[in-house]
Formats: C-alpha cells, structure tokens, sequence
C-alpha cells in the first residue's frame, strides 16, 4: 500500500503533498469549551428533572401505603417505597458527584 492510498496521511514522504485533513483548522476536530459547557448543562438539566421525578414518585409511594389496608398490598407498598427510595439517593449522589467536579 502506497503512501497515496491511506486517507489520514498528513504528509507524503514521496510528494511532499498535505493531506485536506491537516489543512482543517485545530478547533474543527475538536469539541469546544462551549459545546462542552452546553452538554454538561443538558446533563445537569436532565439529572434534575429525573431527581424530581424520583422524589415525586418516592413521596407517591409512601402516601399509597398510608392508604392501603391489606397486608399483601402493605407488603407490595413496603417493596415500592425501598424501591422508589434507592432510586432517589442514586440520582441525589450522582447529582452531588457531578457538582463537586
């Protein structure tokens, strides 16, 4: 295979030619400081949203087992409350993770 045929040869050592991927400008091949900050807002932006919808469905789940009565829908009440609860502390500390970095 000659130097001609591989497509992200910067330089030819026989023609001296420049490859069109070495003349595009630095910042072209990278993500930027902006895009960067805009994904990390979206992140951030989607993490609250599920982090108030845990917490909804946590406080949801503790009102139906004051409701409820028989023991079978008692004991389906306790596993949806430890359920909805974890999921609630995972999103809080991978909310607090994101903040301190």
């Amino acid at each position: 295979m000659s130097c001609h045929e591989k497509p992200k040869k910067h330089h030819c050592c026989c023609t001296g030619h420049i490859s069109e991927e070495s003349k595009m400008p630095r910042w072209r091949k990278f993500v930027t400081n902006e895009e960067k900050k805009e994904s990390l807002r979206e992140y951030k932006d989607q993490l609250e949203k599920e982090l108030k919808a845990a917490h909804r469905d946590w406080k949801r789940a503790r009102q139906y087992f004051n409701l409820v009565s028989e023991p079978e829908l008692k004991e389906y009440a306790i596993y949806l409350i430890e359920a909805t609860e974890k999921k609630y502390n995972f999103l809080l500390k991978k909310k607090e993770k994101k903040q301190i970095n």
